[in-house]
């Protein structure tokens, strides 16, 4: 790993597949990285929006209509193609979010409560696996990321502690949150952990912040996106 140089490394998923399986299978990569991508991009779009909603207290105008106010932010941003020149708003997303994480624990914390009763044992319907098929593949929106940020590492060979410290800190923020918020709110909980805190200033406060996370994580979620669909665009052309 340490003796390969920068221009033998590849860029993309796209690169590796291509090199190991095969023109054929990199564009069966890319196109599964785009649909990836893409839906979790799409899921930031209804939370900003769904937030976006509640904070102008406007609850019975359309979603549709706040998707587009952060647009003229989004729109620049995804065209940028070098995921080192993101590393700013990565930054910026990256305070917003761990200060919104602390907010949260923080509340949990103070009511604590234990739960006198199990959850239900009864199966769940299958018309809830699609939804937790969704929630399981969401946790792993950040793995088309992996080689793009190997590929814009100035010392690459330092990218497998970079990756490991990563998911140490990845699970040290889920697991209380998850443990703890069922803890404090039971069956009651909602996918949105947020929407079990009853509003308040500190509310609107804390639903600013984590939109100021997520507009700015969104820039590096869709450029595995732009990536693939220049190459797949080039190839098209070319």
């Amino acid at each position: 790993h340490a003796a390969r140089t920068a221009a033998t490394l590849p860029w993309t998923y796209g690169d590796v597949a291509r090199r190991v399986l095969g023109r054929s299978f990199e564009r069966v990569v890319n196109a599964a990285l785009v649909f990836t991508q893409f839906g979790f991009c799409v899921a930031y779009l209804i939370f900003l929006s769904q937030t976006l909603r509640e904070l102008l207290l406007s609850p019975s105008a359309p979603v549709w209509r706040f998707v587009l106010i952060p647009l003229p932010i989004l729109l620049p941003l995804g065209m940028l193609r070098s995921v080192r020149s993101l590393a700013p708003f990565s930054n910026l997303a990256n305070i917003a979010l761990l200060a919104g994480f602390f907010a949260i624990l923080t509340y949990i914390l103070l009511n604590l409560r234990h739960q006198h009763s199990l959850p239900s044992r009864t199966p769940p319907p299958l018309s809830s696996l699609p939804i937790f098929v969704g929630e399981m593949t969401s946790a792993l929106e950040g793995i088309a990321l992996v080689v793009p940020i190997e590929g814009s590492m100035t010392d690459r060979t330092r990218f497998r502690f970079v990756l490991r410290c990563a998911l140490v800190l990845m699970l040290l923020v889920l697991m209380p949150m998850g443990v703890l918020g069922w803890l404090t709110f039971g069956d009651d909980i909602n996918a949105i952990i947020i929407n079990n805190i009853s509003g308040s200033a500190v509310v609107d406060v804390l639903k600013v912040a984590l939109c100021v996370g997520i507009l700015f994580t969104y820039p590096l979620q869709i450029a595995p996106v732009m990536h693939a669909i220049d190459k797949m665009m080039h190839g098209v052309f070319a």
